[in-house]
């Protein structure tokens, strides 16, 4: 924006540490520097990405958290969610939102790799969206297309092409 007496607004993103196993070029880097900038993933480590490390379900509901702009302090009642941990926020907000409900027993497996069924239920909820109706698969299916098309294939750039069409995750895909 250029206002008309001649002085300008000059707005400098802050670029992400040098990470070193992110290289620029690799089909993933806009999309790393995209949510390194933006405050939603922070790495690894100080200088690590790990873009082939497998996404767990404490990663993605931090991550959904931070998208929701919400700073509600919450305490989660699942007994494997360390209180501090990086995830720890995000699952009490997603269990208070009612986009996660665990494993039963008082447990959430945070550090459990997600498998693509675990993530389409909790996009599905994260968008607010109807229950599925189970008598009308065929509808159900076109609602998942309809709202669902555009954000599958963004985060579907964050794994590798190797996901098999069941319910396994990325990581015993590859076994």
């Amino acid at each position: 924006i250029q206002p008309r007496s001649g002085y300008s607004v000059k707005i400098t993103l802050p670029v992400p540490a040098k990470l070193i196993d992110v290289r620029e070029g690799v089909w993933y880097y806009s999309a790393v520097r995209f949510v390194a900038q933006n405050g939603l993933m922070n790495g690894t480590g100080k200088n690590t990405f790990s873009p082939q490390a497998a996404a767990n379900r404490g990663m993605i509901v931090a991550i959904l958290h931070k998208l929701s702009g919400s700073e509600e302090t919450l305490q989660s009642s699942f007994r494997d969610v360390v209180s501090g941990a990086y995830y720890a926020k995000g699952v009490a907000w997603a269990q208070k939102n009612d986009i996660v409900a665990g494993y039963g027993n008082g447990l959430f497996g945070p550090e459990d790799s997600i498998t693509r069924e675990q993530m389409i239920t909790i996009l599905w909820k994260f968008a607010g969206l109807p229950a599925a109706d189970t008598t009308s698969l065929l509808l159900t299916l076109f609602l998942m297309v309809r709202y669902f098309c555009l954000s599958i294939c963004r985060l579907y750039m964050f794994f590798e092409n190797d996901l098999k069409h069941d319910h396994t995750s990325k990581a015993r895909a590859r076994k």
